[in-house]
C-alpha cells in the first residue's frame, strides 16, 4: 500500500504558506478581520456602493462650491460696506470744511472772483489738506479706485482754479500734474466744463 503524497503546504493566509500540522486555532484571531475584509470588499465593489460614493462626491463638491460662493459674497459685502464708510467719512469731512453759509462765496472764488479769497483762505487750506490726504490714500489703494474716480473731476476743478493755485504757491502744496492742470489739454477741458 502506498501512501498518497500529502502536500507539504496546503493553507495560504495573506500570502504566507502554513505547514501541515500547524495549530489552526491560532489563526482564529484573524477570522473576524478576514470576515470584515470580505464583507467590506463586497460592499465597496457593489454597484449600490459605487452610486453612493458618486452621490457623496457630488454632495462634497456642491458643499465646497457653496462655501466658496458664501465666502465670495461675504468679501463683496464687506468691501461694499467699507467703501460706503469711506464715502461717509469724507463726505462728513467736506461738510465740516465747506459750511452751507459760505458755499455761494466758495463757488464765486473758484470761478475767479477774488473778493472773498482772504476770508476763504483757511477753508481752501483745509480743503487742499483733505485733497492731499485723499490723493495719498487713493495712491496707496486705501480709497477704492471707483470712489476716487467719482471725486476726481471735482478735485481737478478746484485745483485748477486760480484761487487754489494762488494758495498752493503761497503754502507750497504739491499735487500730481494730472490733478493740477499740468497739461494744457486738461486745463482747457476743465475750464470749458466750468462755464
Amino acid at each position: 500500500m502506498t501512501k498518497a503524497a500529502v502536500p507539504r503546504f496546503h493553507i495560504v493566509v495573506i500570502g504566507l504558506p502554513i505547514p501541515n500540522g500547524f495549530d489552526h486555532a491560532a489563526l482564529a484571531i484573524f477570522r473576524p478581520f478576514w470576515a470584515f475584509r470580505t464583507a467590506a470588499r463586497a460592499i465597496i465593489f457593489s454597484k449600490e456602493h459605487q452610486e453612493m460614493v458618486g452621490i457623496g462626491h457630488l454632495i462634497a463638491v456642491l458643499a465646497v462650491a457653496v462655501s466658496a460662493a458664501s465666502i465670495a459674497i461675504a468679501v463683496y459685502q464687506y468691501r461694499r460696506s467699507v467703501h460706503r464708510d469711506i464715502f461717509r467719512v469724507y463726505a462728513d469731512k467736506y461738510d465740516a470744511i465747506l459750511q452751507p453759509e459760505i458755499y455761494p462765496q466758495w463757488q464765486k472764488a473758484l470761478a475767479g472772483d477774488n473778493t472773498h479769497w482772504e476770508r476763504l483762505t483757511p477753508v481752501m487750506i483745509a480743503y487742499l489738506n483733505l485733497i492731499w490726504e485723499e490723493c495719498y490714500l487713493a495712491g496707496d489703494r486705501v480709497i477704492p479706485k471707483q470712489l476716487w474716480e467719482l471725486w476726481r473731476p471735482e478735485i481737478q476743478r478746484v485745483l485748477c482754479s486760480d484761487f487754489a493755485k494762488q494758495i498752493m504757491n503761497t503754502c507750497d502744496f504739491h499735487f500730481p500734474d494730472e490733478l493740477t492742470c499740468g497739461s494744457a489739454r486738461l486745463a482747457t477741458e476743465l475750464r470749458g466744463s466750468q462755464m
